[in-house]
């Protein structure tokens, strides 16, 4: 086992990952119960994996879970570059955002942001639904 957090387990994933059309497939890691790990490829759209997380999390056997999602980003952001990974870190009780900040050429992959306003609203806003939706399907799924 690792002496890595999931969320630095994540970090380094994702950061060998992105080339020059991103991180494709997004991302997941999750540590369950007995604390193995499931290292997911999502090759499906952004609404298709919170609602495919959501459903994981409803199942249960779930500890930790860190995913993001690539996205470009607008001026007024408060973002670094073009692009950006908005990750989400469920920590068993609460959904912690942030961002990883990068570019592929020349490449440049920064440390966890955990200050943008923007984006930290925005994914508040996505945990809330991950939350909802997780609990509509807790004990209707097989």
């Amino acid at each position: 086992m690792s002496d890595k957090s999931l969320p630095e387990t994540y970090y380094d994933l994702a950061s060998i990952a992105i080339d020059e059309k991103g991180v494709h497939p997004q991302i997941a890691v999750l540590r369950k119960d007995d604390d193995g790990l499931e290292i997911m490829a999502l090759d499906m759209g952004a609404e298709e994996i919170v609602h495919f997380l959501a459903r994981r999390l409803a199942i249960g056997n779930v500890k930790e879970l860190v995913f993001g999602l690539d996205r470009s980003t607008r001026p007024g952001q408060g973002t670094e570059f073009a692009d950006v990974l908005t990750v989400q870190h469920w920590d068993g009780v609460q959904w912690h955002p942030s961002v990883i900040n990068y570019q592929h050429e020349p490449r440049i992959v920064r440390p966890y942001d955990t200050n943008n306003t923007f984006w930290n609203d925005a994914l508040r806003r996505e945990s809330q639904y991950l939350d909802r939706a997780g609990g509509r399907m807790k004990g209707r799924i097989a």
